[in-house]
């Protein structure tokens, strides 16, 4: 109802025909009055307009999409890795018989230097022999090629030998020190070779080369493998026969001269004989001791 009163009343006043002026009035030359032109409605236009409805649209309400919060997986965690090297003094009463899987008779080529290493203890990924464990990224091979260790036990050897090295990964390195009288390093060089895919299968095929003759004597090659630097990070030490008691004092003093002690994990094989002196270089270092029967048909 007030909207149809308030339209009749503006279209009133626009048919009068309205002047607006922007000026005064009076007898001054003031300045000239604007006519607005106004278009007069007939009553059949302006009832149609009053008729018109009103309003405004309804909006409408669209659908946001829904935000979905990025899934957090809160029930993973952090697996700790079985520990390698333990401790304990073991007997195994058989040995795993794993071919040396193609060692051959050797490429010609020779070993490359595994420099870079640091001086510290390292984590490379540890190392296996004989099922022996051990830990750190610098392993070094003490083992009894003496003239007892032929037939059976000498490939036994090789095979376990062979195992291990192929089982390194490249960021560790090693050395193998062959001793029977004396002791040589494998390869000729007393150095660390990095374990890299190259230098394995070179150094597979010098252990199928690897014979055995002379008495049994580890001091030379302990006494070179703890003049290495740095030095390693654990020692292999593995023997078939009985070796003079002043070696478990030797290799103590030797162990003693570093800035830590480098556990020796010691090996009997086949013969119990030494059983007594590896068991104590094995306590002196926080080494282990591990007894291996052998292959069948090895004689003590």
């Amino acid at each position: 109802m007030l909207l149809s009163v308030a339209v009749h009343v503006a279209v009133g006043v626009l048919a009068a025909g309205i002047v607006v002026s922007s000026g005064g009035g009076g007898g001054g030359r003031g300045p000239r009055g604007v006519e607005v032109a106004v278009d007069v409605l007939t009553e059949t236009e302006l009832t149609t307009l009053e008729e018109a409805p009103l309003g405004v649209a309804a909006a409408t309400n669209e659908a946001l999409p829904e935000f979905a919060p990025p899934q957090v997986d809160l029930t993973g965690g952090v697996t700790d890795a079985p520990s390698a090297g333990g401790s304990g003094l073991n007997d195994v009463e058989g040995l795993g018989g794993a071919g040396l899987g193609g060692a051959g008779d050797g490429t010609g080529e020779g070993l490359e230097d595994g420099g870079g290493f640091g001086g510290g203890s390292g984590g490379g990924g540890g190392a296996k022999f004989f099922g022996v464990e051990a830990r750190g990224s610098r392993f070094a091979y003490i083992v009894d090629v003496s003239g007892s260790m032929t037939g059976p036990k000498l490939e036994a050897l090789k095979a376990e030998l062979g195992k291990s090295i192929d089982g390194l990964v490249s960021n560790t390195s090693f050395v193998v020190m062959l001793y029977s009288s004396g002791a040589t390093a494998m390869g000729g060089r007393t150095r660390w070779t990095e374990g890299s895919d190259k230098n394995k299968k070179t150094a597979l095929g010098q252990i199928g080369r690897i014979s055995a003759s002379g008495a049994t004597n580890p001091s030379p090659a302990f006494e070179e493998v703890f003049s290495m630097r740095p030095r390693p990070d654990a020692i292999y030490f593995m023997t078939d026969g009985l070796f003079n008691a002043e070696v478990a004092q030797t290799v103590a003093r030797l162990n003693a001269t570093g800035e830590r002690v480098t556990p020796v994990h010691c090996i009997s094989f086949v013969s119990r004989e030494s059983e007594a002196l590896l068991r104590r270089i094995a306590e002196d270092s926080d080494g282990t001791y591990t007894h291996i029967a052998g292959p069948s048909g090895a004689l003590p």
